[in-house]
């Protein structure tokens, strides 16, 4: 009776064990269980338009359509191309301090049959339906500080930002602000911060991190961090740094993780991509291909590589994943804009590609 009492208490002992919190979990992948997959090129569309003061923010996929922002000096036009015909309407937002008017974009996120556009300079998330009409608008706090990237949920906006805090959850209903700022201070240099993917079902936000070391971290949606996956061999890509000059504002180097995007299994992860490390803005030919991640175990599960021909110099932007195809956004400032556009006088391109997933 002893031994089944003693066998009874270890047996509870180790079920509590279980269910006790084991930390952070670290999942370091070094290659794909299932190789590297090539997937064919189904369809390009021109987009020589869109705004590339955020080129990662910049357009969205939607039920088949792609929105993407252009900027002019008195107003905002978003493009709305159906992907597989190519034919187009416009939507056009006012510069002004209006309502329903833009000052400067960080980008635009489609929810919900909803367009989500966030001014930073008017420090709010201005609402759209599809057609273009103003429907609301969403301030924003200093409690989130600067965000260069968002996500749209049911329940929450998502930003991540640079300088003060890495990542931010506002709740849409009651206002609520959860904030998690950066480890060290920011002192110039490299740039930090990364780019959002959440899952809609779940509201587990991903974080990827621009520069190095590559890493992405998986929180729940009260921003309790789960897990941190990396992924080895991407050590020789600088990280992108910030500068000031008497021109513009801008990064030079390479974005690690320059967007991310998920179908509610498997996390979509763009391939380093951006400027040499020279602050000349020569970019970079680019070794074009996607990381997928298990979203729940954060182990790398395959690569998939597009079939390209050519060498594009520039970067690549994962904007969606729909219906098993993959959407990548791509800006090319070489030599392979006159083989996309072989009839065109254009010295560079942007251009949507669509790949199977598979």
């Amino acid at each position: 009776m002893k031994k089944i009492g003693t066998c009874l208490y270890l047996v509870l002992l180790s079920l509590m064990w279980g269910c006790a919190p084991q930390g952070e979990v670290i999942q370091k992948n070094e290659r794909p269980m299932e190789g590297v997959s090539t997937v064919a090129f189904r369809r390009m569309l021109d987009t020589t338009e869109v705004a590339t003061n955020n080129l990662f923010y910049s357009a969205a996929v939607f039920q088949g359509r792609l929105y993407y922002l252009e900027r002019r000096p008195d107003r905002y036009i978003i493009h709305v191309k159906e992907i597989d015909t190519g034919k187009e309407e416009n939507i056009t937002l006012n510069r002004g301090k209006g309502p329903g008017e833009v000052m400067h974009n960080l980008g635009i996120r489609i929810h919900d049959s909803r367009i989500y556009f966030c001014d930073l300079l008017m420090r709010r998330v201005n609402i759209y339906d599809l057609q273009g009409a103003y429907l609301d608008e969403f301030a924003l706090t200093d409690e989130i500080g600067n965000p260069w990237s968002f996500e749209v949920t049911d329940e929450a906006f998502y930003f991540a930002g640079t300088i003060r805090f890495k990542l931010s959850r506002v709740d849409r209903e009651t206002g609520e602000v959860i904030s998690l700022p950066f480890e060290k201070r920011y002192e110039g240099g490299v740039l930090p911060g990364g780019t959002l993917s959440v899952d809609q079902a779940t509201g587990d936000v991903f974080l990827g991190y621009y520069g190095q070391p590559y890493r992405i971290e998986k929180y729940d949606k009260r921003l309790e961090k789960i897990m941190t996956f990396t992924r080895k061999g991407l050590e020789k890509y600088p990280s992108p740094e910030y500068f000031r000059n008497e021109v513009t504002d801008g990064t030079v180097g390479c974005y690690l993780i320059s967007s991310m995007r998920n179908d509610g299994r498997f996390l979509y992860v763009a391939n380093p991509n951006g400027q040499d490390f020279d602050k000349e803005w020569r970019y970079r030919v680019m070794d074009y291909y996607f990381d997928v991640y298990d979203m729940k175990t954060g182990t790398y599960v395959r690569q998939i590589r597009p079939s390209m021909p050519q060498e594009i110099q520039g970067d690549n932007v994962l904007v969606d994943i729909e219906e098993g195809k993959l959407f990548s956004l791509v800006a090319d400032y070489g030599t392979a804009t006159k083989a996309l556009w072989p009839d065109s006088e254009k010295r560079s391109s942007r251009t949507l590609f669509v790949f199977d997933t598979e």
